[in-house]
């Protein structure tokens, strides 16, 4: 994207107009790399990778579902220092150091003793930029990322002199431009992003292509701007050589807003799903893990009833049998054959009867409790697979924070309900009767629980899925016609498992007959009298 010098040449212009003489009422730091200043009642942006004017404070991504916490950044030391500085302070001038992207706010502030002082805040725009606060002597009172000798070979510590990066070995646009018409083979572009400081590689292409077909200078548009965007990249002006279809923007810091906007809301969801994914992949492991362990011990136990009948033939025998022994052989009266029975030497007849029969209560237990976990634990894989299949139809980060809640009410012992309400369902119409598609499980336990009793509940047979419910709210009106509910039969076989089958099973009934399991899932439900429809999957038109 052309986030260049030159599209911040033609910010600095906007800033100017919209910002200077206004007050600094508000200093926020909503991400360990962001400051955002408020002034003129408008929220002035500044990071490491841009700066613009916003409609919307960026926090950390996940902050919302608990992923990272935004106290550390509330506490940030540089942020504590620059509401020290700049409170109540009146920006007095943007200035930009040419074709670089470094930025520098001028401040009117008052110091200790209540004289006017001027404070600079620099803002350099670069992978490892910097945001620096500095004093009417140039030298550095904090800044976001504190540089030493060892770091860097330009120190930015406080109480030293702030001094700009080195020029660039490069020559400008204005003689690059110069230079476009002397070459007259090959990717001229290629040839001078290298050599050309400033520029973008999209902006170095747009200067090639304006030169090469006579259109206005590029430079000379940063005074009357019009900014634009595709759906991948902002402009501060359209650029010729871009065919894509563009929107505009009254200004460059609205469309910079929105480019960046869709950028983080895309990452934050990214982030989340990322985590939650990680964090359901971890406890299916467990589970196996804990499940393989489990079924070895069930294993293990089965030959319990070998141990009870050893003990029983041993007390039938008990009166021809002496201490000492360490076997002994006799009818086995499950079989009919002869079998013969180890024996401790050590102890009594009697006493290794007990000790069989010891066994034998001993493994029963353990593949009593064995099973118990086995049954839970794949209630729970089922569960998780549930949970696996709605995260992957997550498509807005407020799916992600129903996702959030259904992991944790399946890790609290008993499930809650529900009443918090982040995302809304999938809402539309057939025929003049609204359908409601839940994406989630709780969403689908949302919907069960607003379920009227005419309503028309719909679900995949046999199959995960969303639970679909056709609305009948008048008790004496007719249930929808047959073609309704076969259209919103296709949606719920469209929003399961099996949307990629040719033909999928729904079955269907009154809300009436569909019951919440408590204690179990959000979602589980159980239903009478319902009827099946086979359909072809089929999305919402």
């Amino acid at each position: 994207m052309p986030n260049d010098a030159l599209n911040y040449t033609a910010l600095v212009g906007e800033l100017h107009g919209l910002l200077i003489g206004g007050r600094v009422t508000k200093v926020s730091m909503p991400k360990k790399d962001m400051v955002v200043l408020t002034v003129n009642g408008k929220n002035l942006l500044l990071s490491t990778t841009r700066c613009h004017i916003t409609t919307v404070i960026a926090r950390s991504p996940s902050a919302s579902f608990g992923i990272n916490s935004q106290s550390a950044v509330e506490k940030h030391p540089f942020l504590t220092h620059l509401k020290k500085h700049l409170s109540g302070a009146i920006l007095i001038g943007i200035t930009q150091i040419p074709f670089e992207r470094v930025l520098t706010f001028a401040f009117d502030t008052k110091n200790d003793l209540g004289y006017h002082a001027r404070k600079s805040l620099i803002l350099e725009i670069w992978g490892k930029g910097n945001i620096i606060l500095t004093d009417e002597d140039n030298k550095i009172t904090d800044c976001l990322r504190h540089m030493s000798l060892d770091d860097s070979a330009r120190p930015l510590l406080p109480r030293m002199p702030y001094s700009p990066p080195p020029c660039q070995a490069k020559i400008s646009p204005h003689d690059f431009v110069k230079l476009v018409t002397d070459v007259k083979d090959g990717n001229i572009a290629a040839q001078f992003s290298k050599t050309v400081f400033g520029l973008s590689p999209a902006s170095i292409t747009e200067v090639v292509f304006r030169t090469q077909n006579n259109l206005p200078d590029l430079y000379t548009e940063t005074a009357n701007p019009r900014p634009c965007a595709t759906a991948t990249d902002f402009y501060f002006t359209p650029y010729k050589h871009i065919t894509l279809p563009v929107s505009h923007f009254p200004s460059l810091s609205a469309a910079m807003d929105a480019h960046f906007t869709a950028l983080e809301t895309k990452t934050a969801f990214d982030t989340t799903a990322a985590a939650l994914r990680r964090a359901v992949n971890a406890e299916i492991s467990r589970l196996k893990k804990n499940l393989s362990t489990f079924t070895e011990q069930l294993n293990a136990a089965k030959d319990c009833e070998t141990d009870k009948k050893l003990g029983e033939l041993i007390t039938a025998n008990i009166y021809k049998l002496k201490n000492g022994m360490s076997q002994f052989e006799t009818v086995d009266y499950y079989t009919g054959g002869n079998i013969i029975v180890p024996l401790d030497p050590l102890l009594s007849p009697a006493q290794n009867a007990q000790r069989y029969y010891k066994r034998h209560n001993k493994k029963r237990r353990a593949a009593q409790l064995a099973q118990t976990q086995i049954t839970q634990i794949e209630e729970q894989l089922a569960n998780l697979d549930i949970t696996a299949y709605n995260l992957s139809q997550c498509t807005t980060t407020d799916d992600l924070a129903d996702m959030a809640d259904e992991l944790q009410l399946a890790d609290a012992k008993t499930p809650a309900k529900t009443d918090k309400t982040a995302a809304a369902p999938v809402k539309t119409k057939i025929g003049g009767y609204a359908v409601y598609i839940g994406k989630n499980s709780v969403q689908n336990d949302r919907l069960v629980r607003d379920m009227s009793p005419n309503d028309i509940w719909l679900h995949v047979k046999d199959l995960h899925g969303s639970h679909v419910i056709i609305k009948n709210l008048n008790k004496k009106a007719a249930p929808p016609p047959p073609e309704i509910i076969k259209k919103a039969a296709s949606y719920a076989a469209h929003f399961s498992k099996g949307k990629d089958q040719g033909s999928v099973s729904v079955d269907y009934t009154l809300g009436k007959h569909v019951t919440r399991l408590p204690g179990k899932a959000l979602g589980k439900v159980t239903y009478t009298g319902q009827r099946t429809l086979v359909v072809t999957p089929q999305a919402i038109e």
